[in-house]
């Protein structure tokens, strides 16, 4: 009959190497929330719809038509309207969150989840490609099936905020993310003929 003896000295490594695989799967578990956490857009964070700052903010207009102030759209407006071709109706319709009224510079107001969302509640984002797809914005009033243009947001202006949105979100930047959230979105007052007109000479 044999006899298999352990050694004080072996169990000593088997302890040792116990710890350490022990002390990893912690550590690896804990920088995985701390990566985790450390990009975080909170569930009530809004995004400012504010008018643009250029003298193009007066908005364009045509004999006999006026665009509203950049406040009257903020009270006025009821839903965004925009253009998806890889949507199957291709117009994409969404209400607003809220409006600042009582601000220096007006604004309309979305969910940040409208644009980055949280995809299993655990803090692991998303993007939500229908709006970051989307073209052709515009601020209307009335409801469905009528609506009245109130003001447009330039495509310049939609791309140059995706792709700052994109960037940031890829870095797990959360400052940036906020910052584009609160500054990057501009309206320009229009009315819905001047509107047309402007499609029609591809300048939107």
């Amino acid at each position: 009959m044999v006899y298999n003896f352990i050694t004080f000295v072996q169990i000593e490594r088997i302890m040792k190497k116990l710890f350490l695989f022990i002390t990893i799967v912690i550590v690896t578990a804990s920088c995985s929330k701390d990566n985790v956490k450390s990009f975080r857009i909170y569930p009530n964070s809004k995004v400012y719809v504010k008018p643009q700052t250029t003298i193009k903010a007066v908005g364009f207009t045509k004999a006999g038509d006026q665009a509203l102030s950049p406040l009257e759209v903020v009270k006025k407006a009821t839903t965004l309207r925009g253009f998806n071709s890889k949507i199957a109706d291709s117009e994409v319709t969404w209400m607003w969150a809220g409006k600042d009224t009582t601000s220096a510079t007006p604004a309309l107001l979305r969910m940040a989840s409208d644009i980055i969302y949280d995809t299993d509640g655990y803090g692991h984002y998303g993007l939500q490609m229908e709006f970051i797809e989307t073209r052709d914005f515009v601020i209307t009033s009335g409801s469905y099936p009528v609506y009245d243009t109130l003001a447009y947001i330039p495509n310049a202006n939609i791309t140059s905020a995706r792709q700052q949105i994109i960037a940031a979100f890829e870095a797990k930047d959360t400052a940036a993310v906020y910052e584009i959230f609160y500054n990057a979105f501009r309206f320009i007052p229009i009315t819905a003929s001047a509107y047309r007109d402007l499609k029609r000479q591809g300048l939107q």
